[in-house]
């Protein structure tokens, strides 16, 4: 009788089709390669008695822990910042190990992206021993640390919503992580727009005549999130450099000094400057448009004043004064109107603006205040 000889395994089995998720496997015995994962009795039946493969993308020595992609064997919606009890291979077979499901996976970890991907993989990282240190970890804590390493900030209600109250409010005392406005942002998120900041503004590429770093500068330089996230940008970066702050429009502004610090504006292009922002206030000029017509010999003047925030434009065109606008929103504020709630009728009313300028400036309210 000749013995039977079970089938060889084939070494690290391809996953199976499905829908894949980010994981963490806390283990002191990485896998090489693929495994299949079932859920331990106590762990409800998530994964149940189906194959669900685990791909590991990388480890982190010291966290013994294990990022990688889980192919879950059905559909499953709202899997984000979850633990479970799993083990390898056929229940029974190997002992059980802690599991976090942290959210749907993307493109970016595809395999074959792995080039592409070493910089995130690292970030994650640095995000979550700078969140837990090399102490336990939780899934709450994964979640953060990876959606940090991709964007750098979350909003609060998200960090809610995914992880909990509880955990939004633990979430705010990491030293890591600073606040602006409805924000949580990563210091390191942080730090790099600092850097990106004070390099565009130590090269020849950046406008000689600007005097002051506004939120609404940094905000466009950067192409970032809202002008909450700029404002914390801008104080960082003056108190990274020494500069003085001053209250602007849109919040806190870098006044540029020392090795950062332009040249003042010419008397000329100041006197340019000035017939601009009377002819803006006698309701002369209303878009780009009527600029040209005031003086075509220096545009470089008005480009200053936009990129300076002293001249803002409307969704529609229209344009305004940094001083018109602080005046007005002090108008509203004293009404007890909130500005992003006012209506046209109530500009009209409190303001004494005709009615083109109202919309105008009701469309920039409510764009500014979302």
């Amino acid at each position: 009788m000749t013995p039977h000889t079970p089938p060889q395994r084939p070494p690290g089995p391809k996953p199976a089709p499905g829908p894949a998720h980010l994981a963490v496997l806390l283990t002191d015995h990485p896998p090489a390669a693929s495994v299949r994962l079932v859920a331990t009795e106590d762990s409800g039946s998530l994964l149940g008695d189906s194959k669900a493969w685990f791909r590991p993308l990388i480890g982190y020595e010291g966290l013994q822990s294990l990022l990688g992609e889980v192919i879950l064997p059905m559909e499953i919606d709202g899997i984000v910042a979850s633990a479970h009890s799993v083990q390898r291979g056929r229940r029974g077979s190997k002992p059980p190990e802690r599991f976090f499901i942290l959210g749907r996976s993307s493109a970016e970890f595809a395999e074959g992206a792995q080039v592409k991907v070493r910089g995130l993989l690292k970030a994650i990282e640095r995000a979550i021993r700078a969140i837990a240190g090399t102490t336990d970890t939780t899934a709450e804590q994964w979640w953060l640390a990876v959606e940090l390493a991709r964007r750098g900030h979350l909003r609060r209600g998200r960090i809610a919503s995914a992880a909990g109250e509880d955990f939004l409010d633990a979430a705010l005392n990491y030293e890591c992580l600073g606040q602006a406005g409805n924000l949580v942002v990563w210091d390191e998120y942080t730090g790099r727009c600092a850097d990106n900041l004070t390099k565009q503004l130590t090269t020849g590429k950046r406008n000689p005549l600007l005097t002051k770093l506004s939120p609404g500068i940094a905000k466009e330089l950067l192409d970032l999130a809202n002008l909450s996230l700029a404002e914390h940008v801008v104080k960082t970066l003056a108190s990274r450099h020494g500069l003085e702050t001053a209250d602007g429009l849109f919040g806190q502004c870098a006044v540029l000094s020392g090795e950062l610090a332009p040249p003042p504006l010419a008397e000329a292009d100041q006197r340019v400057r000035d017939a601009v922002l009377t002819a803006l206030e006698e309701g002369k000029v209303s878009g780009r448009h009527d600029l040209l017509k005031l003086d075509r010999s220096r545009p470089h003047v008005q480009a200053w004043m936009f990129s300076a925030g002293i001249l803002i434009e409307a969704p529609d065109g229209y344009l305004f004064t940094d001083g018109q606008l602080c005046g007005w929103l002090a108008e509203l504020a004293a009404a007890g109107i909130e500005p992003g709630q006012a209506s046209v009728r109530e500009i009209k009313d409190v303001l004494g603006l005709k009615r083109k300028p109202a919309e105008a400036l009701r469309a920039w309210l409510v764009e500014t205040s979302g």
